[in-house]
């Protein structure tokens, strides 16, 4: 009963967060829904809240859940490519993320924080995401989107800077919100387009 509680607060927060960061009002509607199912509410009620004292059972039911929702990135990571594309797509390779993907996903780490922790994420800082980025097999499409969507959320350089290892460090200006002056999702600089989600033509044609 307690993690029926705090997923209910879970979702709640994650509606609020995906209102920001423009996700689909639907999306958020369905947002982790198969945590009230038999498969997956037991696994995750005895984990946090009982003994913890099955771990298989609790990894097994974790995987069905990135399986069963597209804001989880591994959703997007075939374990294996397939020889009918041309060039073969190799193993474990990360696809695009749709654009509500992403944003559902920024909601659910924001949502998370709130819930879990007691209060929304640092955005100056986030921590979690700094901490967890480098692990996450992301596409390069699926990264551009994510720092355009990141920046126009307020956060700052330390986590902004953690998204884009490839691009290199260095010290944040004035006139470099990233580590490209130009948005990475359409190019545009960002002098040039301030509002960013709104008016971002990479961003207005994934949402297409």
């Amino acid at each position: 009963m307690k993690y029926l509680v705090l997923t209910l607060k879970h979702k709640w927060f994650v509606f609020l967060a995906g209102l920001k960061v423009g996700c689909p009002i639907w999306r958020l509607i369905v947002h982790d829904w198969t945590k009230f199912l038999p498969s997956e509410l037991p696994h995750y009620q005895r984990q946090f809240f009982g003994k913890a004292d099955n771990p298989l059972g609790f990894i097994t039911c974790w995987v069905r859940h990135q399986n069963r929702h597209g804001h989880h990135w591994e959703y997007w990571v075939p374990r294996t490519g397939h020889s009918r594309c041309i060039p073969p797509y190799e193993d474990n390779e990360p696809i695009p993320m749709p654009l509500w993907a992403i944003q559902e996903m920024v909601a659910d780490w924001m949502g998370a924080g709130r819930a879990y922790e007691g209060k929304w994420p640092d955005m100056q800082m986030w921590p979690w995401v700094c901490q967890h980025i480098q692990s996450m097999r992301l596409h390069p499409k699926t990264l551009a989107y994510l720092q355009v969507i990141l920046t126009w959320l307020g956060c700052g350089w330390t986590v902004i800077n953690a998204t884009i290892p490839e691009l290199g460090k260095h010290s944040p200006s004035s006139n470099c919100p990233v580590p490209s002056p130009n948005c990475p999702a359409c190019g545009v600089p960002f002098d040039q387009h301030p509002g960013l989600i709104p008016t971002c033509r990479a961003l207005q044609e994934a949402r297409k």
